[in-house]
């Protein structure tokens, strides 16, 4: 009985891990977004949920009383998922039914020890204070191993752990979808405009939203982006959606569509920019033959994790990004379209795996790096006053093919505090949405530049990594070096460093690092994976544009 317990137990683990991190780009904050809709597209049954609750209870509850041993002691070391995943996502399910309340501690366990099938209030026998603290650490250091930065934090309490990983809860998918569904039908707003109002809702205090989504809204810290995305694929699918079907509550909703975003394509002869559509791979899903109709069939090819291949066979027009497209998806399951949104400018960051490719890879700007701004030329008036404030400087370069667009080179040259100032002397709604677009979120940056890099696997080479730059208001900033093991992580470089300026990196064998800058009470981190020249794979051939392809990266 105990195996085929286990059996189960173990199918649910794999499945949850690979719906946790597919279309996840490595470096990226990884969330146990577990919810009843998430376990039924994972069990792809409406009995999904149930059995994965009687799965918990069978595998980790004996007489009413919680049994982490068996968990404590699995074997990571050949890569297999821990089997404490399951039993954390229950947790994490937990915190996604307390609505718009997280107040007490019972209110959570509440809702926990239901999913245990434990009668009892508070703390359930066999889960004492702090008991589950080892498992979320022991999961910081898996997820860290992976390349993937960790999100679980504590408080004041241990059930914080689980709390912080319910991000957009159904109670604020609910009321999202009812504010959409109150908006005008007709000139739909961009996503921008949505996420200025929302903001605007949040500082009114408005009871139009829960209390919990206007706490994330009005924080922006480091989950901040991650519920804007959420927001936003959320409008998206509202966006998409058969109006006669709108009135339906957001959780009997699937999404259809995918993303495209823009990737930046210099010719290296002439110098020609073409901008070219650049989909994004759908989070939680795994599409393999899909294939995209627009001026011939394209498939969806992976480029690396989070992202499909730039379409190659054509570049954006004009009247595309005026107006925003649509275009069918054959043998994508239940994606039937990919998207390009209709936005009057798109921000373009640079790729620091290898490729200094521009493209909206979805990082915020930060202090001190190159940014690209692709937008309608009638906004240029916006940059000349942000510059004119000192916040910024900027490049014009015309774009002879995007008739009305034109693409600026932007620096950023001001701290999170003057940006904020001329935050709140704006009145135009889009000079807002700009602003909000282009301010950075704190005075401290780590970039990575230069160096031989796998994009498939998104490791450095040994022997060829980059150099580190730090970017804060301070002269000097702390750098630490940390390899991550199995049990134990080592601290084994620290160095102060002078900001603004690259530096090589010391030698570093194969293996997963942390790399930690800080300045004052500031912080930032990324996490650098090194590999072995023999770890290389052989390039995947493209039969469109290969001549073009604007990268070096290296392949064994």
């Amino acid at each position: 009985m105990f195996q085929e317990t286990l059996s189960n137990y173990t199918k649910w683990n794999r499945a949850l891990w690979d719906f946790l991190s597919a279309g996840l780009p490595l470096g990226a904050r990884l969330y146990l977004s577990i919810d009843d809709n998430a376990l039924r597209h994972i069990g792809q049954s409406e009995n999904a949920v149930s059995d994965f609750e009687e799965t918990i209870r069978l595998h980790c509850v004996f007489n009413s009383t919680v049994a982490l041993r068996h968990l404590r002691h699995t074997n990571t070391q050949t890569g297999d998922v821990p089997l404490y995943l399951a039993f954390l996502c229950a947790m994490a399910l937990a915190a996604h039914r307390m609505g718009d309340d997280d107040a007490h501690p019972n209110d959570f366990f509440l809702h926990f020890n239901k999913i245990l099938g434990i009668s009892a209030e508070g703390r359930p026998n066999g889960l004492e204070n702090g008991a589950e603290e080892e498992l979320w650490l022991a999961w910081e250091r898996w997820l860290l191993q992976k390349g993937y930065l960790p999100t679980a934090t504590k408080e004041k309490r241990y059930i914080d752990y689980a709390i912080s990983q319910a991000l957009i809860r159904q109670a604020d998918r609910d009321s999202l979808w009812r504010y959409f569904n109150s908006m005008p039908s007709r000139n739909p707003l961009s996503e921008d405009e949505v996420i200025l109002r929302l903001k605007s809702e949040a500082q009114r205090d408005s009871l139009r939203l829960t209390k919990h989504l206007k706490n994330l809204l009005r924080q922006e810290d480091e989950r901040y982006e991650s519920v804007l995305e959420s927001i936003r694929e959320l409008y998206e699918t509202w966006l998409y959606t058969e109006p006669s079907e709108r009135r339906n509550v957001s959780q009997t909703v699937v999404r259809s569509t995918l993303s495209a975003g823009l990737y930046r394509h210099s010719d290296f002869f002439s110098g020609e920019v073409r901008y070219l559509l650049f989909p994004r791979q759908p989070r939680h899903a795994k599409l393999t033959n899909a294939v995209v109709v627009r001026q011939g069939e394209q498939p969806l090819l992976e480029e690396r994790s989070g992202w499909f291949e730039p379409l190659w066979n054509a570049p954006v027009t004009a009247q595309e990004l005026n107006e925003g497209a649509s275009y069918p998806i054959k043998q994508g399951g239940n994606y039937r379209r990919l998207n390009l949104p209709k936005r009057d400018f798109w921000l373009l960051t640079q790729d620091e795996e290898g490729t200094s490719v521009f493209a909206t890879w979805y990082k915020r700007p930060e202090l001190g790096t190159r940014i690209i701004l692709l937008c309608q030329t009638r906004l240029e008036s916006l940059l000349s006053d942000f510059a004119n404030e000192d916040v910024l400087r900027y490049q014009k370069r015309a774009l002879a093919h995007l008739d009305g667009w034109a693409e600026y080179e932007i620096r950023l040259t001001s701290d999170v505090a003057a940006w904020n100032q001329v935050w709140h002397q704006i009145r135009r709604e889009e000079a807002q949405a700009l602003a909000q677009a282009l301010r950075p979120r704190q005075n401290l940056t780590l970039t990575l530049s230069g160096g031989l890099a796998d994009p498939q696997s998104g490791s450095w080479l040994i022997g060829a990594l980059p150099a580190v730059t730090i970017y804060a208001l301070k002269p000097r900033a702390q750098f630490c070096i940390k390899q991550l093991g199995r049990e134990n992580d080592v601290e084994i470089h620290t160095a102060s460093l002078e900001t603004g300026k690259a530096h090589p990196l010391p030698k570093l064998s194969e293996g997963t690092y942390e790399l930690v800058a800080s300045c004052d009470s500031l912080s930032a981190r990324r996490i650098l994976r090194v590999s072995s020249w023999d770890a290389l794979q052989p390039a995947r051939t493209c039969d469109t544009a290969s001549a073009e392809l604007p990268w070096s990266w290296a392949y064994g």
